[in-house]
């Protein structure tokens, strides 16, 4: 990518070190995932979240210099028996009393900064997430999982289960190296998983959620990533617990994460395709199967 070609959010991760959180509670809020997920995905962050970056990095060198001064002794008598003045040991008790005080009402001040920048952050990513959801991130992983279905193809010999060990004590050299391969493709994905995950803990906050606290995923399962799990055979691939790339890149059902705006809908649609026998309801389902 060219310098005319890079995108700001491009421009501003080759400024960012790789796989440090801007801020120390950074896993409240959605900036650092996002910023993961685009980083590995390449797709573009809305320029509200640019602007949190630059605020965060301002922060964060602030907190880096907010050193508490060194401890002092008050009327310190010793210095006074051993010919220093009153005047010059009182001067430098208002000079530590007064450092000590700007220190106490700096740390009080860049705490509410945290606070109002992570109510800023929740401000912008709730405007932003279901689009980047249903976008950016539903696009860049339909790309990875389309990477590794070739993988699986050249690995089909191991399928359905794609298991490490057999992998490692019977693959040749080619077939090693496309494994190599799928482990970067994994960890990708796991990334931009946590940055969906974090968008549904957000969406599903007490009092500003958009869904019901109850419908919290404890993972990308069920219909919050399946089109169709019920084609989906394996239990723990199908609730979201395996999270192996290769078996979801082979599974028979469309995997596409499901953002918050989505999920009336989805229920809706669910409850109209049960079968006429079945008494529980798709939000009961989705409740019991992957919800906390």
């Amino acid at each position: 990518m060219t310098a005319a070609t890079t995108t700001p959010t491009a421009a501003l991760l080759a400024r960012l070190p790789v796989g440090e959180p801007l801020l120390p509670y950074a896993h409240m809020n959605e900036l650092d995932p996002w910023l993961a997920a685009a980083r590995v995905g390449g797709f573009e962050l809305p320029p509200e979240a640019l602007e949190l970056v630059e605020k965060a990095q301002h922060l964060a060198t602030l907190n880096e210099a907010h050193v508490k001064p060194p401890d002092h002794r008050a009327t310190d008598v010793h210095r006074l028996l051993s010919g220093a003045s009153l005047a010059d040991i009182f001067d430098d008790d208002d000079a530590a009393a007064f450092a000590r005080s700007r220190w106490e009402r700096a740390g009080e001040l860049l705490i509410r900064a945290r606070d109002h920048l992570a109510g800023e952050c929740g401000d912008v990513f709730g405007r932003a997430r279901d689009e980047l959801v249903r976008v950016q991130l539903r696009d860049a992983v339909a790309a990875l999982l389309d990477r590794a279905s070739d993988a699986a193809t050249k690995l089909r010999r191991f399928a359905p289960d794609f298991g490490e060990a057999a992998l490692l004590a019977e693959g040749n050299a080619k077939e090693l190296s496309t494994w190599r391969d799928s482990r970067r493709l994994q960890a990708d994905l796991e990334t931009m998983l946590r940055a969906w995950s974090t968008s549904w803990w957000q969406a599903t906050r007490h009092g500003r959620g958009t869904v019901a606290v109850d419908f919290h995923p404890n993972s990308a399962g069920f219909l919050f990533a399946w089109t169709t799990p019920g084609d989906v055979q394996d239990e723990r691939l199908m609730l979201g617990r395996d999270t192996e790339i290769l078996r979801i890149a082979t599974a028979p059902s469309e995997y596409r994460l499901l953002a918050p705006c989505e999920f009336q809908q989805v229920i809706a649609a669910a409850d109209r395709d049960h079968p006429p026998t079945e008494t529980t309801s798709a939000a009961a389902s989705m409740r019991r199967l992957v919800c906390t």
